[in-house]
């Protein structure tokens, strides 16, 4: 993975595109406009979000070929595990956008990572691990989201082809996630 002069960095799964993340995406090419950067998104894979979420409907590929087709974003990268640890060491990027609801709750541990992360590249006079000048969290869009979507095509019933896949999906998955899975 290469190191770019400057990039403004978006993780994202993108399972269930919807206005929420083009909301993202278009403050995230509003900044890189404006710093003279790229935006680059790094693309949760299958594995990386079956790590704190159910499998994603579209596998990774179907995910990046829909993102590949949007002019907000520059490259798009593989995100291996939910962790931005490896991304942000290895493009360094001077902005990291993300939505506010990862400031509570189990998505909180990330967001530490990603501030000390962010310190390390970019150390402050004053450290707060609240915050950092090179994190924007942007309000999340609580009337449309992913969760959202997949419970309204969850009420609707899912045909046996579609229980088929899903399980065959779950099995390629790593052994903790699939149990908690097969328990609920």
């Amino acid at each position: 993975m290469k190191t770019y002069e400057k990039s403004v960095y978006v993780a994202m799964a993108a399972d269930l595109l919807h206005a929420g993340h083009i909301n993202v995406l278009k403050i995230a090419r509003q900044k890189a406009d404006e710093l003279q950067a790229r935006v680059v998104v790094g693309l949760l894979t299958d594995s990386a979000i079956a790590e704190v979420d159910e499998p994603a409907f579209l596998d990774y590929n179907q995910r990046k070929e829909v993102l590949e087709n949007l002019k907000l974003i520059d490259e798009i990268i593989p995100q291996e595990t939910f962790s931005y640890i490896y991304n942000l060491n290895a493009i360094k990027p001077i902005l990291v956008i993300h939505g506010d609801d990862w400031q509570s709750g189990y998505l909180r541990h990330y967001r530490n990572e990603v501030i000390e992360v962010l310190h390390t590249l970019y150390p402050q006079q004053y450290k707060s691990m609240d915050l950092h000048p090179n994190l924007l969290e942007i309000p999340y869009s609580h009337n449309i989201n992913a969760l959202g979507i997949k419970k309204a095509l969850h009420s609707l019933g899912i045909s046996t082809n579609a229980r088929q896949s899903r399980l065959r999906k779950l099995l390629t998955l790593t052994p903790p996630r699939i149990a908690v899975l097969l328990e609920s």
